[in-house]
């Protein structure tokens, strides 16, 4: 495995890291890792919501460190996934108060 394949940050026992730039949405790397990549020119903040089947809130909600923020790119790559998620959510901020949601 190269060094860039292992998670760096976690929470809620949740590993995750920086992503690339391409491809935007939603892309399964395989074994539970699900790449994010959102392009977003004016947003001051990015989370990201997973949701399992069938519920309506989410499982955990990971905020995009500024340092995983490429440009106008978010992205993100999140491990451990074993029954992956049905639906994301990705929460972009242009103020403190406002989101816009996008999945």
């Amino acid at each position: 495995m190269r060094i860039d394949e292992f998670p760096t940050n976690e929470l809620d026992g949740i590993q995750y890291r920086c992503g690339h730039v391409l491809p935007f949405g939603a892309s399964v790397i395989g074994n539970g890792v699900i790449h994010f990549s959102v392009f977003s020119k004016d947003a001051t903040g990015c989370t990201l919501l997973l949701f399992h089947a069938g519920e309506k809130e989410p499982f955990i909600r990971i905020p995009f460190p500024e340092e995983f923020r490429i440009g106008n790119v978010y992205s993100m790559i999140v491990y451990g996934l074993v029954s992956c998620p049905k639906k994301y959510v990705v929460l972009r901020s242009n103020t403190e108060n406002d989101f816009t949601y996008e999945n």
